[in-house]
């Protein structure tokens, strides 16, 4: 729910998954990044999605985790499903 308790959804990005090690834990860390910013609801989901997306392209748990500049310009760039 947003902030005035709209429902919303975050849709998936699509990227090519190399290896889902990490993912969870990527999204975790996008989770708290964007509540530690001070983000809407809303847009700390997305960095969450984004953060989890980068991590899959890359091997192992840390293998294409970015920089939060890079993770925007993904967001901004980037495909959804």
């Amino acid at each position: 729910m947003t902030d005035t308790g709209e429902p919303f959804c975050v849709p998936a990005f699509a990227v090519n998954v190399v290896d889902a090690t990490g993912a969870g834990d990527a999204f975790a860390a996008g989770l708290v990044a964007g509540v530690w910013l001070g983000y809407p609801l809303e847009q700390t989901a997305r960095l969450a999605n984004a953060v989890g997306a980068l991590c899959v392209t890359g091997v192992g748990a840390t293998g294409n985790v970015c920089s939060l500049p890079e993770t925007l310009a993904f967001i901004e760039s980037a495909k959804t499903r």
